[in-house]
């Protein structure tokens, strides 16, 4: 296939999929940041992760995504023409597209150490520790990889304007971190850490009594549980999109770059298509949370039919529906009312 026919075929997957990610990411994204700032689910240290996953997500969605399609449609690159916005997006993406993967290595932390069989280990996952390692992950993302920043520049090169790093040592250097501290390292540790999570699991189960009124059974298998399995669930999700792209990465930076390895024209071509393409489905993963919650999480769909019959309230008391309609939806909400069990207590029978 020929350089142009590969081109062609890369203009419209990347047409069509940024369009179904931007629509579907700001979707669930928006809800999310509803949902895990509601009463009933920020106390969790673990909605602090999630909730500031979701805000990168969206950050990366008009940051990285939409203008990604604007430049690949549109041939419209505003980074390649103006210095000052060349610095500042390259701030923006360099910096937020890692916190999106290690927003769930956090996550993933969280819930090894609410797993584990040691009561001062599980004491150590609070909300102010969650707080404080949001913030201490983001300026260390920052730190990180925000220099970059400083060393980018809009410059012209034949007539065509290009943003990017005249020092190819820092280049190289630059990319080797990047792919290492903001894809590799991240999966691992993700995986890591959801392993050890699977096997504290079992190890509960394996030590907790299947009693009625056994409090530590109930907890395990309340929110902190339906949690966990969010988590799982959405691990194994970002492994399997994130896992072709970074080796793919990795080959480009290690052979190509550092290894000065030479490809014909048609493997460069091919090598290229496929970087490109993997790219695309990589930023899936600033979509796939809400999905996943939705499909996985029973408290997260509880609150999500909550936000929506709020909002349909909300809505048809503002565009002044008729009274009868309003009347209708305010009953369906109040038969739909989510009640919690109540559970009988248990009953002793003694032997005279």
């Amino acid at each position: 296939m020929s350089d142009a026919n590969l081109n062609f075929v890369l203009f419209w997957i990347s047409h069509v999929i940024s369009v179904i990610q931007i629509i579907f990411g700001t979707f669930g994204n928006f809800f999310n940041i509803i949902i895990f700032t509601r009463r009933t689910l920020r106390s969790n240290p673990c909605s602090t992760y999630f909730l500031a996953a979701s805000v990168s997500n969206l950050f990366e969605i008009y940051t990285v995504i939409l203008f990604n399609y604007f430049g690949i449609n549109w041939n419209w690159f505003p980074s390649n023409t103006n210095d000052a916005w060349c610095r500042i997006s390259h701030f923006l993406i360099y910096s937020f597209v890692p916190l999106v993967l290690w927003f769930i290595v956090l996550v993933s932390f969280d819930r090894f150490l609410t797993s584990s069989l040691n009561a001062n280990t599980r004491k150590i996952s609070t909300l102010s520790l969650a707080r404080k390692m949001t913030v201490s992950t983001m300026i260390l993302s920052f730190v990180m990889f925000g220099h970059l920043a400083f060393l980018v520049k809009s410059i012209k090169v034949d007539n065509d304007s290009y943003c990017t790093v005249r020092s190819s040592t820092y280049t190289i250097f630059y990319n080797v971190m990047f792919v290492i501290v903001g894809n590799v390292l991240p999966v691992v540790l993700m995986a890591f850490f959801a392993i050890l999570t699977v096997l504290n699991m079992g190890k509960v189960r394996s030590r907790v009594t299947p009693k009625v009124n056994n409090m530590p059974n109930q907890r395990l298998r309340s929110r902190d549980h339906q949690f966990m399995r969010m988590l799982l669930f959405q691990v194994l999700t970002t492994i399997l999109i994130s896992i072709p792209f970074c080796c793919v990465s990795m080959y480009n930076t290690f052979a190509r770059i550092l290894l000065e390895q030479q490809l014909s024209p048609s493997e460069t071509e091919i090598i290229n298509f496929t970087a490109n393409f993997l790219g695309i489905l990589y930023y899936t993963n600033s979509v796939t949370g809400f999905y996943v919650y939705t499909l996985t999480g029973h408290k997260f769909r509880v609150e999500f039919k909550v936000c929506i019959k709020h909002g349909l309230s909300v809505i048809s008391t503002v565009i002044c529906l008729p009274l009868k309609t309003q009347q209708f939806i305010s009953k369906h909400q109040r038969g739909n009312h989510v009640r919690p069990v109540q559970q009988r207590p248990a009953v002793i029978t003694t032997t005279v």
